[in-house]
């Protein structure tokens, strides 16, 4: 819950949320479910539908959620250039069914972000034809 307490301090300030909604809040996004957040925060499902109708709380909830979520991101974006020193190192091995395993997974990556890049910058070339910004907003009159 390390994550929420530095990470989420947007929806902690919130005067709109209850304090036991504020309790509940880590519990619903470190678990795996709905129902095991409930039953470690200690709340009935019936309560978190009654308060996901709430905008304030399901707002705080999603911003909770993509605190957690962009703070698990940035560790597999660290761990990146050891996964890929792995599979780079495996090439070598003396396993003829482990280097083709790991020539297939280096071929496959890289094809998967070359699809990205390319994307990508279709992407901001329509952007930039419709005056759109890097936040999704107009930049000028078309």
């Amino acid at each position: 819950m390390g994550v929420l307490a530095e990470n989420a301090a947007n929806w902690r300030d919130s005067g709109r949320l209850t304090p036991r909604q504020r309790r509940a809040i880590p519990f619903l996004v470190a678990s795996p479910t709905r129902e095991a957040g409930c039953e470690a925060a200690g709340v009935s499902r019936s309560t978190l539908s009654e308060w996901l109708r709430q905008p304030a709380f399901a707002g705080a909830l999603e911003a909770a959620e993509d605190a957690a979520f962009r703070e698990a991101l940035g560790r597999v974006q660290k761990a990146t250039g050891k996964a890929a020193a792995a599979l780079e190192a495996l090439l070598e091995s003396g396993t003829e069914s482990v280097r083709l395993r790991a020539a297939v997974e280096l071929l496959g990556v890289a094809l998967r972000v070359r699809d990205v890049v390319v994307l990508e910058e279709r992407l901001a070339s329509l952007e930039s034809r419709l005056g759109i910004n890097r936040n999704g907003e107009r930049s000028h009159a078309i």
